[in-house]
């Protein structure tokens, strides 16, 4: 497949934005569990709290100037958040999920301090700093909400409409993902996929430090 050159860091000023919330938010997604233990009160939690987490959400919008976005259908569906549950064996923190969508990276981190005014942050992580495996790229929060863990992303609009395409793709890996056994050309395409994904989030930053969206 093409080829791309050495991915380019996040510029240090950036960086060091990203440090300071660490230290002001330390705890990782990874380290945290919803207070429910079962998907049926976590999922009942979510459908209480649905309403006030919008209203803090689209705050939180008109005080960054950016859109909002709560999840499509407000939560996560019963089917998939049962998937998630039973293949992890607790359940998701995104039942609850939102984003705040910016054009620029400079007004994203300008505005990550904010999120802590209409909501109480218990968990950070910066995947501008360490991209997840595929390459996609964002800063996620996880909230609390009486006890019960929702997710805030501030996304920048161009992965953001990447990844609308790439969940197609996620799709696809997940029904051969589901399959005993795999066929050569079923393989081959599995393959392919990942190796798709992680290209197109590759070049989405290669353009963006090109355009110097990126630069401090």
């Amino acid at each position: 497949m093409p080829q791309t050159d050495p991915t380019p860091p996040l510029p240090e000023p950036y960086a060091e934005l990203s440090r300071a919330l660490r230290r002001r938010y330390p705890e990782d997604p990874s380290q945290l569990r919803q207070r429910a233990a079962d998907a049926q009160t976590a999922y009942a939690e979510a459908l209480q709290l649905q309403g006030r987490f919008a209203e803090h959400l689209m705050a939180l919008g008109a005080a960054v100037k950016c859109p909002a976005f709560p999840r499509p259908g407000g939560i996560k569906s019963w089917a998939r958040l049962e998937e998630k549950t039973n293949l992890f064996g607790f359940p998701p923190l995104d039942i609850l999920a939102g984003k705040i969508v910016f054009t620029s990276l400079a007004d994203l981190y300008a505005s990550a301090p904010l999120v802590g005014d209409p909501f109480v942050i218990a968990g950070f992580r910066d995947r501008f700093l360490q991209p997840r495996a595929s390459g996609y790229r964002d800063m996620q929060f996880i909230v609390d909400l009486d006890g019960h863990y929702a997710e805030v992303k501030l996304a920048l609009a161009a992965f953001d409409e990447l990844d609308h395409y790439e969940h197609r793709l996620y799709e696809v890996r997940r029904t051969l993902e589901t399959l005993p056994q795999l066929s050569k050309v079923q393989t081959v395409v599995l393959e392919t996929l990942d190796d798709a994904s992680t290209l197109m989030f590759s070049r989405v930053w290669h353009s963006l430090v090109t355009e110097g969206q990126v630069e401090e």
